[in-house]
């Protein structure tokens, strides 16, 4: 598990500052806000996104230089059934658990930075989940919905960006930011009492359209997935990074669409966003994570100067279109690492200098991960070696040349010639595997033994030598005949 999580972080951290790195580009020499944010969008997304399709293609360095010719001293015997279930099933790139001294530490030091990780971001849900549910109570508490506001400008602000249904305008008397809330199912837009009190009807009007403009890209659902990035990767950069140019990108975007949608000049919407700005100067409430706050660019210089310049670019829905498309393809994918058959035996010769694989253990272990490898591929060369001669059955069939029947019986024929070997191969690697287990059984006991004192170390290694050619000698003698029946066969 541990390994699968740094595994896959690392896959997710690779891809996304790549993503990143593409979305900042876009930003800074295109002027389509929209464009910008939709690519941090997908930054977020693949942050949290798990690899489902592994591409490999990192290599992941050996931790020991060993070679495995060095010979063992001590009696510690690990377990076979240990090394067999790190080299997985049917993986031209087999991945292999750390066995030797040094990397053992390492597990040890990941075990414990995953421990840390998980405890903290459980902190972080615990609290940040209190204070939304404690801030919308205290909202609902001291707010209340003003009719006129949401039968009238609400309506009419909806209908111009086309939404369906007008949010409710919701005036609390605490003196905050305008934001878009969701939480029970129903967004709302938030307006303090002070603006309202304060601000004259020209400057309310576009700060509603500001936030309509939100509900109307959906970012209220994007705050969501903002919070969950945050409590999973608190300690990435890249996720603080892709925070920040989202909210920076999302309201340029808003403002892209407020000046475009409701026809708005320039000048008076920047005059109301400074109206509003002088209001918040003397408030110290900042909403949850999780609302779409009118200043939660945290830029408004730089988004009246853009304003200003009149510098934007609304992307085609097309365009649009393809790049999530593009996005969706690229979610799954992850980059897995791979390791040569040296490194792994670095590895195994740490294993043997350390005391915890013998010599003859750790040949056993490279002889079964290269027959893997090396069968997988044979494998999937007579498959289509297969398929190739099934074609040119098929085809002569047609011409005539065969009969259905005829077919049918060389294509029997050719299965059970290729394919026979791979079941007589299979049954074998199993009786071997519970042999194995049997042989890691007997070891246990044999060392218990040793350390109650009942055994000396050369009696237990005695056994243990015993043991060993006792229940695996007999492969290694059906091996020889094999090759003696062949050669027999050779001569006559």
């Amino acid at each position: 598990m541990v390994d699968f999580l740094i595994a896959a972080t690392l896959s997710n951290l690779l891809v996304s500052t790549t993503l990143a790195g593409l979305a900042w580009i876009v930003q800074r020499r295109i002027p389509s806000p929209g464009l910008a944010n939709l690519l941090w969008v997908i930054v977020m997304i693949k942050l949290i996104t798990p690899p489902l399709v592994g591409i490999p293609a990192m290599t992941i360095p050996s931790i020991s230089g060993s070679d495995i010719s060095a010979p063992s001293a001590k009696l510690d015997v690990l377990p076979v059934a240990e090394f067999d279930s790190s080299f997985g099933p049917a993986d031209a790139t087999p991945k292999v658990v750390a066995t030797s001294a040094t990397s053992g530490s390492y597990l040890s030091a990941a075990e414990i930075a995953c421990f840390v990780w998980l405890a903290v971001s459980a902190v972080l849900f615990a609290v940040s989940g209190v204070r939304i549910l404690r801030f919308h109570w205290l909202l609902m508490r001291i707010s209340r919905v003003d009719q006129q506001l949401s039968r009238s400008l609400a309506l009419s602000i909806a209908r111009q960006f086309g939404l369906r249904r007008a949010p409710d305008i919701l005036v609390t008397a605490a003196n905050i930011a305008p934001f878009v809330w969701w939480l029970s199912g129903r967004c709302v837009v938030v307006v303090s009492s002070r603006a309202m009190e304060e601000l004259n009807q020209t400057d309310i009007r576009l700060i509603i359209t500001h936030e309509m403009a939100h509900v109307k890209r959906r970012d209220h659902w994007f705050r969501w997935l903002e919070w969950i990035a945050l409590i999973a990767f608190w300690w990435n950069p890249i996720m603080w990074w892709a925070r920040r140019q989202l909210r920076t990108s999302e309201e340029m975007a808003c403002d892209q669409l407020v000046l475009q949608t409701a026809k708005s000049e320039v000048n008076q919407y920047a005059n109301s966003l400074l109206n509003m700005a002088e209001l918040l100067a003397s408030s110290e409430i900042r909403p949850p994570v999780v609302a779409s706050a009118i200043n939660s660019g945290g830029i408004l210089e730089k988004r009246l100067n853009v304003m200003m310049n009149g510098r934007h670019w609304m992307a085609p829905a097309a365009l649009r279109t393809t790049v999530v498309a593009m996005a969706m393809c690229l979610f799954p994918l992850g980059f897995v690492y791979a390791q040569s058959f040296e490194a792994v035996e670095r590895r195994l010769g740490g294993a043997v200098e350390s005391g915890e694989l013998s010599l003859e253990q750790a040949k056993l272990m490279m002889e079964a991960l290269r027959h893997s490898v090396h069968g997988d591929r044979e494998l999937e060369a007579k498959k289509h070696r297969y398929m190739m001669f099934t074609k040119e059955i098929k085809a002569a069939v047609e011409a005539g040349k065969l009969s259905e029947e005829e077919a049918e019986e060389k294509l029997m024929h050719l299965r059970r010639e290729m394919f026979e070997v791979e079941r007589h191969d299979g049954n074998a690697s199993r009786e071997l595997q519970a042999k194995k287990r049997r042989y890691e059984q007997a070891a246990v006991k044999i060392k218990e033994a040793h350390e109650a004192g009942k055994l000396s170390e050369e009696e237990a290694e005695e056994k243990l030598m015993h043991l060993r050619r006792e229940m695996f000698a007999a492969e290694r003698h059906d091996g020889e005949e094999d090759d003696g029946d062949e050669n027999e066969s050779e001569d006559e």
